[in-house]
């Protein structure tokens, strides 16, 4: 799910249009160098806590193959490069793309990736604000889709909530 373009932009500020892939080794540790450009902006949301956005350049977002989230050659989406590669053979490899879900991951790492993801998005905006504040952050609606779950949910309510009035 993308951001609006104007908190898309507010987010690149925060991070001064810069890519946010982070790499480990044992020499250096975490570190991010990456220079690329053509960033994307992807959401990284954890239930109560709120959403952020962290800028990815297109090579990291989905055209590395790896898995290892800290790793050179990895990006956070590496499904989607693997339907990138597929996409000349067959034209609907990314209509086939499952997106993550609470049962299926399709971003690199684990749940305590999205979380060290989302700190560090966290500090970086608070850092922002304090020197920029000036700066508003744009608002953002949270947007609820009905989805057949919700439907069937409603419906087991529902009878549920009848037979309790009969009992």
């Amino acid at each position: 799910m993308a951001f609006p373009e104007k908190s898309r932009q507010w987010w690149l500020q925060v991070f001064e249009n810069r890519c946010q892939k982070t790499f480990y080794t044992d020499a250096k540790g975490f570190y991010r160098n990456c220079k690329g450009g053509n960033l994307y902006v992807t959401k990284i949301e954890i239930e109560g806590m709120g959403q952020v956005g962290l800028p990815i350049c297109r090579h990291h977002f989905m055209e590395l193959t790896g898995t290892n989230i800290y790793g050179r050659q990895s990006s956070l989406y590496p499904e989607l490069s693997w339907k990138l590669k597929e996409y000349p053979n067959n034209k609907n490899s990314f209509k086939e793309y499952e997106h993550s879900s609470e049962t299926h991951r399709t971003r690199a790492g684990d749940w305590t990736t999205d979380e060290y993801l989302f700190n560090l998005a966290k500090a970086k905006e608070w850092e922002y604000l304090l020197e920029h504040p000036e700066a508003k952050k744009p608002k953002t609606k949270a947007i609820h889709v009905r989805t057949w779950v919700d439907i069937i949910d409603e419906g087991y309510k529902g009878l549920y909530e009848k037979d309790q009035e009969k009992s």
